[in-house]
């Protein structure tokens, strides 16, 4: 029961860390362009409005694909509640790489959008 404790909290921790930035950059992007927080490309660096054109998109986007992905993980996990450590762990695993689909689609939408608006 512990290790399938341990698996339920590393896996919702990416569906929420999703949630959390879509609402902070969606809501309240970072104000000025930085290197360390917030959505970074040469697109989004461009200028004060790709910036927050950039913030906004990809908020939006994790809040979306956070919303999307944690009742599945969540009811994943409700359904392995009582086997073996193996099958538990194995599952997670592949449930972990799934939800790293999202985090490498994010660069294109967000470029794409950045292209069309802004023509960079």
């Amino acid at each position: 029961m512990g290790f399938w404790i341990f698996m339920l909290c590393m896996l919702l921790l990416s569906p929420l860390s999703m949630l959390v930035l879509g609402v902070l950059w969606g809501k309240r992007p970072p104000k000025e362009r930085n290197p360390l927080y917030g959505y970074r490309s040469r697109r989004s660096f461009s200028s004060p409005e790709a910036w927050d054109y950039a913030q906004q998109r990809a908020g939006r986007f994790f809040l979306l694909t956070g919303g999307l992905l944690f009742p599945p993980t969540l009811l994943a996990m409700l359904l392995l509640l009582e086997q073996e450590i193996v099958v538990v762990g194995g599952f997670g695993a592949l449930l972990c790489l799934l939800q790293c689909v999202p985090l490498f689609f994010i660069v294109f939408y967000v470029e794409k959008g950045l292209k069309e608006e802004f023509g960079l």
